[in-house]
């Protein structure tokens, strides 16, 4: 134990105070004061930043949402025509046919028939090919020869000069223009596919097509226009969408006209004519993506199919949805992170969208409002520089002198001189201070002669802690020979060993008994090692549990172990407890032990390890 050391009375207290005190920061409170006057300035500077920023995205915002409307209207009507046009074309072409058919002349057509079309091989009746030119002509394939009467020849022949005419002046805009018959026929006029009729197999149904029952009156009594999916046509290799619309001869229900309107054009635009900033995409009703500048690979090989849900974009059910919520189908909304304009394709039932990021708005902001902050920075700066001019004047000097006095006080030198006439708080603290001096020289006084009592006690306490200290020397030499005492390992025969066990047998004994035990056992190199325990008044199935480990170990450096001195009340206890002691040999006395080691060690020579 370490004698507290108390400080010599000759010793320089204040020197140390004085040390102490400038191994700290060094800071001043004109430092102080324009850290918290910068600080308060930055404040107001960070608060004015923030509502310059919030001003500038408001309005920001409000001229982007302005344009993107206007954008947006602008790019419905400019998308809208194709389909427009196609609408206008196929409800002239549905009003004409009709009118044709009654002003046909009347008599049998099968002579004129005859020279336009012929029955092939398969069965399917086609235009000629000879004369046949696709640029003027329409073809026609009739997939139901046998109900060719007097009336289906007549429309074959009124749908063919219809087609031809009105498709030549459609074809500027259009791929290709169709009549389909409920009685299994189609007429097509379509230049760019002149063999399109031969390609035709003898087991097409026209009739039983998805987009003819749609048109048809039982699912379409409003006579509404319809569209096909977006796909990839192969003879154009393009995407293409198809427009039917139901022709009525009054109400009569004769087919349908139709057109394949090539997609390639207005895709593009809607990928590369765009705001500054967005993107454009297109997307179905149902959730079909028709465009989008990120898709485009995926949209073509998913030949149209391709759903917002498996787009792998989640930011498109979002917008689908958003599109779907927009009033009378045009107008400006949002969806996550971004500002959404939104027209309806009122024909295939499209939604064109342009995204306009709500990032590109606050960058924006932040563009204003780094200004600002540049700005109030800069007024800082020189705020701080004039303050620091005047705090160094007006406190800093004064403080000065304060804190050179403070010093030799801490050096021990009590006798300073500082000004107290001054009228302000630095006067003030001047006559405190010199309070302070003389308050110091008094308690210094008393501080002597506490040291001298204290030092006394010091030297009382250390005597004691010596005397504390023989006395656990003593008592540490009795414990060691207690320890010996309690397990004597006595060697009573040549390679016999024996051990005594009086009194209880605790985890504690147990251990330094085997420690001991196998000590001797391996020093000696002895053969038998007796247990007697004579001396043990009672005993437990734990303290049997250690002997019996004690033995264990014996045995295995290679000694064998003898019990003795079973006392009968000890044997009763065993009994009660169940214990057994195995193969471990228990005699009556010591000396019968001994006698047994004897017998067995002269019976059995002792051979050499």
């Amino acid at each position: 134990m370490t004698t507290p050391t108390l400080p010599d009375e000759h010793a320089d207290p204040p020197a140390a105070v004085s040390g102490a005190a400038d191994a700290r920061p060094r800071t001043t409170l004109a430092r102080q004061t324009l850290l918290r006057m910068a600080l308060r300035l930055s404040l107001v500077i960070a608060a004015l930043t923030a509502v310059s920023y919030w001003h500038t995205f408001g309005v920001a915002t409000q001229h982007s949402l302005d344009g993107l409307a206007n954008h947006i209207a602008a790019r419905a009507r400019s998308e809208r025509w194709l389909f427009d046009l196609a609408i206008d074309n196929l409800r002239t072409l549905a009003a004409e046919v009709p009118k044709r058919l009654r002003e046909a002349p009347p008599g049998d057509p099968k002579e004129a028939f005859d020279r336009r079309f012929v029955a092939f091989p398969d069965g399917v009746v086609r235009s000629r090919l000879e004369g046949f030119d696709p640029a003027r002509h329409a073809g026609a394939t009739i997939m139901n020869p046998a109900e060719l009467d007097a009336a289906v020849m007549r429309r074959v022949l009124v749908y063919q000069d219809a087609v031809a005419q009105m498709g030549l002046a459609m074809h500027t805009r259009f791929q290709n223009t169709y009549i389909v018959d409920g009685a299994n026929f189609a007429v097509t006029y379509w230049p760019a596919s002149p063999r399109w009729t031969l390609e035709i197999k003898p087991n097409h149904d026209y009739a039983g097509a998805e987009l003819f029952v749609e048109a048809a009156p039982a699912k379409n009594p409003e006579r509404k226009s319809s569209f096909s999916q977006v796909y990839i046509d192969p003879v154009l290799r393009a995407p293409v969408v198809t427009m039917n619309l139901p022709m009525y001869d009054g109400e009569r229900f004769l087919g349908i006209v139709g057109h394949d309107i090539t997609l390639t054009e207005l895709l593009d635009r809607t990928v590369n004519v765009r705001l500054d900033g967005t993107y454009n995409l297109i997307v179905h009703r149902n959730g079909n993506i028709i465009a989008h500048p990120a898709l485009t690979r995926a949209l073509a090989e998913a030949n149209g199919g391709l759903h917002v849900s498996k787009s792998g974009d989640p930011a498109l059910p979002a917008i689908h949805a958003a599109a779907l919520a927009v009033s009378f189908g045009e107008g400006v909304t949002e969806a996550g992170d971004a500002h959404l304009g939104v027209a309806h394709i009122d024909g295939p039932d499209w939604f064109f969208v342009t995204v306009y990021p709500k990032s590109r708005l606050r960058a924006q902001a932040f563009q204003s409002a780094r200004f600002v902050l540049f700005g109030g920075l800069a007024s800082l700066l020189l705020e701080v520089l004039l303050l620091s001019w005047v705090l160094k004047k007006e406190v800093a000097a004064p403080l000065g002198a304060l804190t050179q006095a403070t010093r030799k006080v801490s050096a021990g030198e009590m006798d300073v001189a500082l000004d107290r006439a001054r009228r302000d708080e630095l006067g003030e603290l001047a006559e405190a201070f010199h309070h302070m001096t003389d308050a110091v020289r008094e308690r210094e006084a008393q501080s002597k002669e506490s040291r001298e009592a204290l030092q006394k006690l010091a030297g009382e306490l250390e005597a004691m802690l010596l005397r504390e200290r023989e006395k656990n020397d003593a008592l540490s030499r009795l414990r060691a020979a207690v320890d010996v005492l309690s397990t004597p390992v006595l060697e009573v025969w040549k390679d016999v060993l024996a051990l005594p066990i009086v009194g209880a047998v605790d985890e504690q004994r147990a251990q330094k008994m085997m420690e001991k035990v196998l000590d001797e056992v391996a020093r000696t190199q002895c053969r038998y090692m007796i247990l007697d325990i004579t001396g043990v008044d009672t005993i437990d199935a734990a303290t049997a549990d250690r002997l019996l480990k004690v033995a264990a170990a014996v045995e295995m450096l290679g000694a064998r172990c003898v019990l003795t001195g079973i006392r009968p009340v000890v044997a009763r206890a065993l009994l009660s407890l169940d214990v057994s002691f195995g193969d471990l040999r228990t005699l009556r006395t010591l000396e019968d032990g001994l006698r047994h080691c004897l017998h067995h060690l002269s019976a059995a020579p002792r051979q050499r390890r």
